[in-house]
């Protein structure tokens, strides 16, 4: 994930759904690029519209364990829970 490090106002997304893709997609830089699933996402509208396919698809819970950056690259660790299909939950 490419997250814009010049944002003062980024936030993990935990409040309406229908806020946390928008909110989610301005943490990233304008290239930013999120990889899930074996596919990239890259740029701020596509992220938006991954986040909100994966809340139409997904019920989970998503919770921030750390960020830290690494020169430009910011890595952040989140803790995700949920009872996908297929899994053994």
């Amino acid at each position: 994930m490419t997250l814009d490090r010049t944002r003062t106002d980024c936030r993990i997304p935990g409040r309406r759904r229908s806020e946390d893709a928008n909110a989610l997609s301005r943490c990233f830089t304008e290239d930013g690029t999120v990889h899930d699933e074996g596919r990239d996402y890259r740029g701020r509208d596509a992220i938006r519209q991954w986040k909100q396919a994966a809340d139409e698809k997904y019920r989970y819970v998503l919770q921030m364990v750390n960020a830290q950056t690494h020169g430009n690259d910011v890595t952040v660790r989140a803790r995700l829970t949920a009872a996908f299909p297929g899994s053994s939950r």
